[in-house]
């Protein structure tokens, strides 16, 4: 498995379902358009086997902008290690963020 950019053209986005419908909904409609406007850029994990075959939406990632990482932070993202930052916040924590 590999994490790539989504590519609308490469990727089949209609089948994927990580069960939460805000995500989907976004994957399905928006990431694209987000992409090409330079607003965001979605990265998904693919099968090797199958590159068009999404198979997780694992985490959000940003770039975060000089002097705001600890904006993000406060948010429960975390930096990556080399790239201080770009950082990332699992699906799991947002899934856990709501069901509070």
């Amino acid at each position: 498995m590999e994490t790539v950019q989504l590519d609308k053209k490469r990727h089949n986005r209609k089948d994927f379902d990580c069960e939460v419908d805000a995500l989907n909904e976004y994957l399905h409609s928006m990431a694209s358009q987000h992409s090409v406007k330079d607003n965001t850029r979605t990265y998904v994990l693919e099968n090797s086997e199958n590159p068009s075959d999404i198979v997780a939406f694992p985490m959000v990632i940003v770039d975060a902008k000089d002097g705001v990482v600890e904006f993000y932070e406060k948010f429960e993202f975390s930096p990556f290690l080399n790239e201080e930052n770009k950082l990332y916040l699992p699906i799991a924590t947002i899934r856990s963020n709501f069901a509070g």
